[in-house]
């Protein structure tokens, strides 16, 4: 884990010791600073702050706070490209020179070693036979199934129609 740290530049892990440290006194200073409702400045003390440091402590503040952030903003584009480990060959893990192997490969070689792959295509193509045949009676039944429901949807159309007429005679009656 603590592998890559241990490679890299000393210059560069000064760079983020300060890096770390800006940051922390920014944090701290931007806290003490007065704001416009008091702040956490006037929770160490009221006026402290300006008194300890001077009557113009906004302004050594406010400087102090921009040179932090300056140098903090520098020092993380400095470790964004230039943080890395010096040796990036020995981090990296080596990778097994195994070959992937097929599984129906090895299947198809044990097979022909045993002289059943004859046998076993001949079961598979007897297998497909079976099945297809099954789905060709299985379709035979549908549309037999089907012509069936069609035929007395038929007859039922024809008896609702029938129905109809008949009704519609006897109301023209009724009405003559």
């Amino acid at each position: 884990m603590l592998l890559p740290f241990a490679k890299v530049p000393v210059i560069m892990s000064i760079i983020a010791v300060i890096w770390a440290l800006s940051g922390l006194l920014l944090i701290l200073i931007i806290l003490i600073q007065k704001g416009k409702g008091g702040g956490l400045g006037s929770a160490f003390g009221g006026a402290g702050s300006t008194s300890l440091l001077g009557t113009k402590t906004g302004d050594f503040l406010t400087w102090v706070t921009i040179g932090l952030v300056s140098v903090f903003l520098i020092f993380s584009v400095v470790m964004a490209k230039y943080y890395r480990p010096s040796d990036l060959e020995q981090l990296k893990q080596k990778e097994p020179d195994i070959e992937a192997v097929d599984e129906s490969m090895l299947i198809d070689e044990e097979a022909e070693k045993s002289g059943q792959s004859e046998t076993g295509q001949q079961e598979a193509e007897q297998t497909g036979e079976d099945i297809e045949s099954q789905l060709e009676s299985s379709a035979d039944e549908i549309q037999q199934s089907a012509e069936q429901s069609a035929g007395e949807a038929e007859e039922q159309l024809k008896s609702i129609g029938s129905e109809a007429a008949e009704k519609a005679a006897e109301q023209q009656d009724n009405t003559e």
